[in-house]
């Protein structure tokens, strides 16, 4: 089993956006106990065909077949590991298989549609125009979604009002400041931000003395080579002895 556990958030989400990108664009997802995980990379692999190599995903495709994959990530959630499963067009397994005579089909979402998007711990995929020199018609970018900026809000005003404002501010914007810097996500990022300076002069404190950074460090390419499972699998099973 040749699968591997992604365990850096930026890359993860390059990945998925990757792959929607690419055409695969219908998706079902789930949390995996430990215990499981090796039974799930099992069973998709026999059953929806996640592990082919480049030969095998061309040649189905020339043939109008769809293809899959799979994506694992560790989100430090302790129920288990997080998993995508995304299918390009095309007819596949997950989309309608037959057992016996009961017919069994994967719950598939659209990636890109509102109220079924790809989602990752408070962000979203979000298909939106380009400007028009570009060349194309849209681009795909990650946005915060709307209840992780009321998140935000909500534990800047408690920061700005706490007791000890200073180190519950410096807290906050620390964490802020981890957010993976995709294009849109800088933009709220510093509307958040804007919003923080507006919060901290009304409580009567001085804005100038309030300890920002300039901007949040642009995500680079990261390599998603990440864990193997077996190796995944036996670091988590030694953290539970």
């Amino acid at each position: 089993m040749s699968m591997v556990v992604i365990k850096d958030r930026a890359a993860l989400m390059q990945r998925l956006m990757d792959a929607v990108i690419q055409g695969y664009r219908s998706y079902t997802s789930g949390i995996v106990k430990t215990e499981r995980v090796h039974a799930l990379c099992e069973k998709f692999s026999e059953r929806y065909l996640v592990d082919l190599n480049r030969n095998q995903l061309a040649y189905r495709r020339a043939k109008g077949f769809g293809n899959a994959r799979l994506i694992l990530a560790d989100l430090g959630d302790p129920n288990g590991l997080h998993w995508w499963l995304l299918v390009t067009d095309g007819v596949h397994p997950a989309r309608d298989r037959e057992k016996g005579t009961r017919k069994e089909c994967e719950d598939l979402k659209d990636a890109l549609k509102p109220g079924e998007r790809l989602s990752v711990t408070g962000f979203e995929l979000l298909k939106t125009p380009r400007p028009k020199t570009d060349g194309s018609n849209f681009r795909l970018t990650w946005y915060m979604t709307g209840e992780a900026k009321r998140q935000w809000r909500y534990q800047i005003r408690a920061a700005v009002r706490a007791r000890q404002a200073d180190a519950a501010v410096a807290r906050v914007v620390r964490l802020l400041y981890k957010t993976p810097a995709f294009d849109s996500i800088k933009a709220q990022v510093d509307k958040l931000t804007d919003f923080l300076r507006e919060e901290w002069s009304k409580t009567g404190h001085d804005v100038q003395l309030l300890k920002v950074p300039v901007a949040l460090k642009p995500v680079r390419r990261i390599a998603s080579d990440g864990v193997p499972v077996t190796e995944w699998i036996a670091a988590r099973s030694l953290q539970s002895a």
